[in-house]
């Protein structure tokens, strides 16, 4: 199983790398990698010494709580060691410097992201989870489908409040809001929102 970097702390005569063997993206066996250059100057240059495998707890137990790891600099969290650095730091929270805060928070922050899921409406009229956002919007009883800044849907969301916005629904593209059966918005699509009328006229005018 392929060692990965996980965790990186550094300080003025060196640092420490913490490595982990993930198995679906969890990290099962640690290994701990001190010495090495400082992250902030080329004045040092430790030997490394590698020591492994341990579980989280003998980690804790005999490196990173012995260096005091969470009053010097995170330089590298891996997404998946972001829970286990957060319940530490939660145990002992009159131990942590302010930049483990950030560094975590922003990848908590990321791996949210990452995992969100939209709901999009497909071309057969039925919903589907998508990790991409809809590119549209529209409204279903009306047959509608617009832009997602569109003015005369922000209006009709503040005015009718959610009488409106459960009818909203959300597209990966044009093609499959037309597949779906909805015609531009006259407001903010309007060209083609003529070229619409013009095909439903059959061409007259």
């Amino acid at each position: 199983m392929a060692r990965e970097r996980v965790l990186e702390v550094g300080y003025e005569a060196g640092g420490f790398d913490l490595f982990a063997e993930l198995d679906g993206g969890v990290p099962a066996r640690f290994f701990f990698a001190s010495g090495g250059r400082s992250p902030f100057g080329e004045e040092f240059d430790l030997p490394r010494e590698d020591h492994g495998p341990h579980s989280w707890e003998e980690v804790l137990e005999t490196e990173l709580d012995r260096n005091e790891w969470l009053r010097l600099h995170p330089c590298f969290i891996h997404p998946a060691i972001v829970p286990r650095v957060r319940a530490t730091m939660d145990r002992a929270p009159e131990r942590v410097e302010s930049s483990w805060r950030s560094q975590v928070e922003q990848a908590e922050q990321e791996a949210a992201a990452a995992t969100k899921r939209y709901v999009l409406l497909g071309a057969d009229g039925k919903q589907y989870e998508s990790a991409a956002k809809g590119a549209l919007g529209g409204n279903a009883k009306h047959r509608i489908y617009g832009k997602l800044e569109c003015g005369s849907a922000r209006s009709a969301i503040k005015r009718w409040g959610e009488a409106y916005t459960r009818h909203r629904v959300f597209f990966a593209d044009e093609a499959t809001a037309i597949a779906a059966g909805f015609r531009p918005c006259g407001d903010c699509m309007r060209k083609q929102h003529a070229a619409w009328k013009k095909t439903r006229s059959g061409g007259q005018g």
